[in-house]
């Protein structure tokens, strides 16, 4: 894993984890605000991984404690 796991107590793989685990709400819906493009679409998208975090985030957890 890039040595990430080495480093500060595996400080960087673990804001690596929960960055890349967060709705994708800002990158989504600014893109499609900005060019017009599907304003549906990308709310569907933010509602269904805000919904995807009940499930990720006690994951998230379990797996962060062993690092």
């Amino acid at each position: 894993m890039l040595g990430l796991n080495d480093i500060d107590g595996g400080l960087p793989l673990k804001v690596v984890l929960i960055a890349a685990s967060m709705p994708v709400a800002f990158t989504a819906l600014v893109a499609a605000s900005i060019y017009e493009l599907d304003l549906d679409l990308a709310n569907a998208c933010w509602l269904v991984t805000t919904a995807a975090l009940l499930a990720v985030v006690p994951w998230l957890y379990f797996l962060l404690s062993f690092l």
